[in-house]
């Protein structure tokens, strides 16, 4: 077998390949540090270097791909641009361009179903593309995939469906349906407990009612579409089955809606107008022992219904609407979204979308707003964790995390000991000095704020909004005196903290997109003049790396390769 090196000839590395279909190209996609890249087209197995395009993106290329015909060629760059280019590559031309994202492409790819139609995915989305033609010439159009109520994800590989439909990855290990730009996917099955054969799905903008049908060509499963006619449109997360086959379902926006027979019977409310909950139910049980209907949601609380007043309840005479009175509820923690809920019989388990794990312990009778003991079994973070110091004189963690939060854990006790919530995703964080008392998180918004673990929990010290996008990056220097913050936006800001030590830091290190690292003169505090503008220039030092000269190296096969066949 003989292996062929292909040296790149911008130096900076290769971000991309593609092979044409016809196997005779290869197109490569490379990085440049000294001026804009270009795209090398090379002949197979030749290795000569026949086209080179020129233009497409400032820094480097992320994603490549040719169509099924191999006339077109569509690339993708990355930081600053992330332009997708159509290319007519045999006559080294540009034939389209349009930004993909504003974060980072992963793959892009041509439908080989549909002409003209192409898809990209990415950090945080999936956009769905066409080649239109409007009055002034042929464009690019693209449709952002909608997560809707689904987790936002990074999405590193799809494949196209022969009905247009599209198939993608997720962080988790969850696959997407997606149809026309929407998640076609379904949050809940569930077998009829009353009616053998029969089932029901729900998920986004749908709720489907199964039933097993026998036909002259064997036994069938028939959906029929739940209709909800003038009433809005919504994702349904949960749904309940009565007795007597109707169907009681969830809504966004706090309503619940009663099903019967593919369509909405009423629309449930509170009194006034007010939805069941404010915000989303995710949780709708029927506990047949006490013949109740439970139901849990994005406000935190847990309402108790009367089975009998939803089973025969009838809309008004001018609308779908009908406002009942729950029996009874109970909240069961300020900011609470309630997700799950198990109900054994003298005790509730609730779990806290949040960040928490509850349990209800039920009066033997009376109100249970007023006598249920509500216990926290459990407290951890509602995302990604980003970083954590621990203390050393105390068996503390202090952590933050993507959900906005930061906490201060026992992890002798396994307890949470302080909490403290913000109303934006975190993004970086660095702690000031190693004792575990001072953090500073910098968040989505650009905001940076500084948090102090004090006796009576954390306290907010400091808060500031340095940049206009996300906050990348928090560095404190050695001797905890100087805090430096790098953002989206390509800025840097030096700030001075309020716990200075013993050691010393002069200099800050910058990686950069462009596979620099420039080495900044870190000012003392008070040296510049911050009254008109925070803006300045500072000393500063750029290190590159040097890469050999591009070459092509040939390793012949030896005398004992030959004899292998290959």
């Amino acid at each position: 077998m003989t292996q062929t090196y292909l040296a790149g000839v911008d130096g900076g590395g290769i971000g991309a390949l593609a092979v044409h279909p016809s196997r005779k190209f290869l197109a490569v996609a490379e990085k440049c540090r000294h001026r804009a890249p270009n795209l090398y087209v090379y002949t197979y197995p030749g290795l000569a270097l026949v086209k080179v395009l020129k233009g497409g993106t400032e820094h480097c290329y992320s994603a490549l791909a040719f169509n099924d015909v191999g006339d077109q060629l569509a690339s993708v760059g990355g930081y600053p641009d992330y332009l997708l280019t159509l290319w007519a590559w045999d006559q080294e031309a540009i034939v389209l361009r349009s930004k993909a994202f504003s974060q980072d492409v992963y793959t892009v790819r041509f439908s080989p179903y549909f002409k003209g139609n192409l898809t990209t995915c990415g950090t945080g989305h999936i956009r769905f593309w066409k080649m239109a033609s409007t009055f002034t010439g042929l464009k690019l159009q693209g449709q952002i995939g909608k997560f809707g109520n689904v987790e936002l994800t990074d999405v590193g590989a799809f494949v196209e469906l022969p009905d247009g439909k599209v198939l993608s990855s997720t962080e988790t290990g969850e696959l997407l349906l997606w149809d026309g730009g929407l998640i076609k996917d379904v949050y809940t099955v569930r077998f009829s407990p009353y009616f053998k054969g029969n089932l029901t799905t729900c998920g986004t903008g749908h709720i489907r009612f199964w039933k097993m049908a026998s036909t002259f060509t064997g036994l069938k499963l028939q959906g029929q579409i739940g209709k909800f006619g003038n009433v809005e449109l919504t994702d349904v997360g949960a749904f309940v089955e009565l007795p007597d086959g109707k169907v009681l379902s969830s809504t966004e926006t706090g309503e619940l809606l009663l099903w019967d027979g593919g369509l909405i019977k009423v629309v449930l409310t509170r009194p006034g107008k007010r939805p069941c909950h404010d915000g989303q139910v995710d949780v709708l049980l029927h506990d047949r022992p006490s013949n109740l209907v439970v139901s849990g949601g994005a406000d935190g609380y847990v309402r108790l219904w009367d089975f009998n007043v939803i089973s025969d309840a009838e809309a008004d005479e001018d609308s779908h609407y009908l406002a009942i009175k729950p029996v009874d509820e109970l909240l069961i923690a300020q900011g609470a979204h309630i997700r799950s809920l198990l109900w054994e019989r003298k005790r509730w388990v609730v779990l806290d979308a949040t960040g928490a794990l509850y349990r209800v312990d039920l009066p033997l009778g009376g109100s249970l707003s007023r006598q249920a003991t509500v216990t926290r079994l459990l407290a951890f973070h509602a995302g990604g964790i980003l970083g954590m110091v621990l203390s050393p004189s105390a068996h503390l963690a202090v952590t933050a995390a993507r959900d906005g939060s930061v906490k201060v854990f026992d992890y002798f006790t396994r307890q949470l000991d302080h909490s403290l919530q913000f109303g934006q995703p975190a993004t970086a964080f660095a702690s000031v000095g190693q004792d575990a008392v001072q953090v500073v998180v910098g968040f989505k918004d650009g905001v940076v704020r500084s948090v102090m673990r004090v006796r009576e929990g954390l306290r907010l010290m400091a808060v500031a909004k340095p940049h206009k996008g996300r906050v990348t990056a928090l560095a404190v220097s050695p001797d905890g005196s100087r805090l430096a913050t790098a953002g989206e936006d390509g800025t840097v800001f030096f700030f001075s903290t309020t716990a200075p030590n013993t050691l010393d830091g002069r200099r800050l290190l910058l990686g950069t997109t462009a596979s620099t690292v420039v080495e900044l003169s870190a000012p003392q505090p008070g040296a510049v003049d911050t009254r008109r503008t925070f803006e300045t220039d500072l000393p500063r030092r750029v290190h590159r790396f040097k890469l050999p000269p591009p070459r092509i190296m040939v390793r012949k096969p030896k005398a004992a390769d030959a004899t292998t066949g290959e």
